[in-house]
């Protein structure tokens, strides 16, 4: 099957660990590729803008995602 996440970037911020701080995630909206499914095209972020994303929050089901898209990779 296909994994699907939806999201909403209004505002988006993640935690700092290090600085125990909210800081914004500025996520590119330039950047991106069609993918046509169910119908429909749809703009999807491109795989090392989310491996960066992902490695950014480093929770542990984020570091398994990573994990995922390297091996389909």
């Amino acid at each position: 099957g296909i994994k699907v996440e939806v999201g909403n970037a209004n505002g988006p911020r993640i935690f700092d660990l290090g600085s125990q701080t909210w800081i914004p995630l500025n996520i590119d909206f330039s950047r991106y590729k069609t993918m046509h499914l169910l119908g429909l095209d749809l703009p999807l972020m491109l795989k090392e803008d989310l491996v960066r994303y992902k490695s950014a929050l480093s929770r542990p089901v984020d570091i398994e995602d990573i994990r995922a898209i390297g091996e389909s990779a």
